[in-house]
C-alpha cells in the first residue's frame, strides 16, 4: 500500500524535479521484527533527508503536564532477559539490574497498573519501544531455570561433515564421553532428525525419560521428566550436501555402544530412505512434523501441539538441559504467529535458525506418548522404594559399591576412546534387568 501510494505521488505531482507531496505513516510499536520497524531502517538507508522520523514516547509528545510527574521504573531485556516492573523495594538498589544487563527506564505512574498487568502492550503502544517479548513463544527466564550448568553436551554445537567422497568423517567422531551422563544410559533414548539436504542445517536430538515428577506430598505423579542427552546441527561444507547415510550411522552407532534408543523420529522430509532403512534394522521409526499446526473449531488460529507441549514441560520443569548458546538462543528467539499459530524462528523464518530446538522438541514430543510404557517397563515402583525421596537404602549402597568396586577391576568400561568397543552400563541395568 505504501509502495502504490508512493508511486502515485510520484506520477502524478512531480514537477521540475521535486515533489511537493508528503506520505505520513504512524503505527505503534510492535516486535522487533515488524513491519515498521523494518521500514524505518530501510528508510535511514536510502531516503536520507526526505524522511523525517518522530520516535518518542507519548509522554514526550503531548504536552506537558498531561501526565503525572511521579515515575516508576521498567527494566528493559533483550532475548535472554524478559522485560519487567522493577519492585519498589529495589529503588535504592537499581544498579543491579543494569549489572545484569536491563535497560532502565522511568515512565509516569499513571501507566504503572496497566505495566503491571500488560507490560508489552505499555511499552509498545506508549513508551514507543520495540518488544522482543510481544510475539516471543517462550520466556527466556523459564529456559534459563532448566538450564544445569555442571552438564555439558557431548557434541559441539554446529558439525561440518558433508557428502564428498573424501569426507569419511562421521558425527560419532565429535561424541565426548567423557561428559555423558552415563547413569542414565538405561533409559529410554527417543531421538529425533530435523532433516535437510544443503541449505539448512540438520538438527539432532537425544532426549532421556528419567523418571516421573512426583506430586506435592511425594508420590508418584503422571507427567514424564526428560534429561537431554545431546543435540547437535550438521552443516554441509560449501558445494556439498549433508549425507543420508551419515545420519543412518549416527543412529546405528548410539545403539551400538549401548544407548537404549526407544524411538526415532524424522519431519517428512527427504525421510522416506531412513524411515525404510532404518525400521527394517529394528527401529522403531515415525514421522513427525513438529511444525503442523492443528485448527482450533471456531477460533482464529491453531495449535502446535509439539511445541505446546515443549513449552508446558519448560514451564513446569520436567527438563533438563545442558549449557549450549545456540539450542538456548533457538529456543528464546522463538516467535508465534499469533494469527495461523505456527511456531518459528525471527522475521517469518528469514533470520536465525531453529534445527535443534525442533529435534528436541521432536524427541520430546516422541517420547511424551511412552509414559505408561515407562512405567511397566522400568519398574517404576521398585525405583520408588529404593530412590525414596532421592536417598539410597542402606543395602542398595552396599550392591553399589561392590559393583563399583567389581568394575573398576575390570577396567575403564566407557571412556571416548573406545566408545565404538565397548558398551556402556549402569548400576541400574544390573539391579533391575530388563
Amino acid at each position: 500500500m505504501i509502495d502504490t501510494a508512493k508511486g502515485g505521488m510520484k506520477t502524478r505531482f512531480i514537477y521540475k524535479g521535486k515533489n511537493p507531496t508528503l506520505l505520513v505513516v504512524a503505527s505503534s510499536k510492535r516486535s522487533e521484527q515488524s513491519f515498521m520497524e523494518s521500514y524505518i531502517k530501510e528508510l535511514s538507508e536510502t531516503e536520507g533527508d526526505n524522511v523525517k522520523i518522530i520516535d518518542e514516547p507519548v509522554w514526550k509528545v503531548k504536552p506537558e503536564g498531561t501526565y503525572s510527574k511521579e515515575k516508576f521504573w521498567v527494566g528493559l531485556g533483550n532475548k535472554f532477559l524478559d522485560n519487567l516492573v522493577i519492585p519498589r523495594k529495589d529503588y535504592d538498589n537499581l544498579e543491579f539490574y543494569r549489572e545484569k544487563g536491563y535497560t532502565l527506564i522511568e515512565i509516569p505512574i499513571d501507566f504503572e497498573a496497566d505495566a503491571k498487568t500488560g507490560l508489552e502492550r505499555v511499552l509498545c503502544d506508549y513508551a514507543g519501544i520495540s518488544s522482543f517479548s510481544s510475539n516471543k513463544f517462550l520466556s527466556a527466564s523459564r529456559v534459563s531455570d532448566i538450564v544445569d550448568a555442571k552438564r555439558q553436551n557431548p557434541l559441539p554445537d554446529i558439525i561440518s561433515c558433508g557428502d564428498a567422497p573424501d569426507d569419511t568423517a562421521q558425527y560419532y567422531d565429535w561424541f565426548n564421553g567423557d561428559v555423558l551422563d552415563k547413569e542414565y544410559m538405561n533409559k529410554p533414548l527417543y531421538v529425533h532428525l530435523d532433516m535437510s539436504k544443503s541449505k539448512d542445517k540438520t538438527g539432532i536430538a537425544g532426549v532421556w525419560i528419567v523418571g516421573k515428577k512426583p506430586t506435592s506430598d511425594g508420590n508418584p505423579g503422571k507427567d514424564l521428566m526428560f534429561k537431554l542427552a545431546f543435540s547437535t546441527s550438521i552443516q554441509a561444507p560449501t558445494g556439498r550436501q549433508i549425507s543420508f547415510e551419515k545420519n543412518r550411522n549416527f543412529v546405528r552407532w548410539l545403539r551400538k555402544v549401548g544407548f537404549n534408543v526407544k524411538g526415532i523420529t524424522t519431519d517428512t522430509y527427504q525421510s522416506a530412505d531412513l524411515q525404510q532403512i532404518l525400521t527394517g534394522e529394528g527401529f522403531d521409526c515415525k514421522i513427525l512434523s513438529v511444525d503442523r499446526v492443528e485448527s482450533i473449531p471456531g477460533e482464529q488460529g491453531g495449535i502446535c501441539r509439539p511445541y505446546q507441549y515443549l513449552k508446558n514441560v519448560i514451564y513446569e520443569g520436567r527438563l533438563s538441559l545442558y549449557k549450549t548458546e545456540l539450542l538456548y538462543t533457538e529456543l528464546v528467539q522463538l516467535e508465534i504467529n499469533n494469527n495461523n499459530g505456527k511456531i518459528d524462528h525471527p522475521d517469518g523464518g528469514k533470520r536465525g535458525s531453529k534445527d535443534q530446538a525442533d529435534a528436541v522438541c521432536g524427541a520430546i514430543y516422541n517420547a511424551s506418548g511412552h509414559a505408561e510404557e515407562y512405567a511397566h517397563d522400568y519398574g517404576e515402583d521398585a525405583e520408588l522404594t529404593l530412590y525414596s525421596n532421592e536417598k539410597q537404602t542402606s543395602i542398595h549402597k552396599q550392591i553399589t559399591v561392590d559393583l563399583e568396586n567389581e568394575l573398576k577391576k575390570m577396567g575403564d568400561w566407557f571412556s571416548s576412546k573406545d566408545l565404538d568397543e565397548n558398551v556402556s552400563s549402569s548400576y541400574d541395568d544390573i539391579l533391575y534387568p530388563m
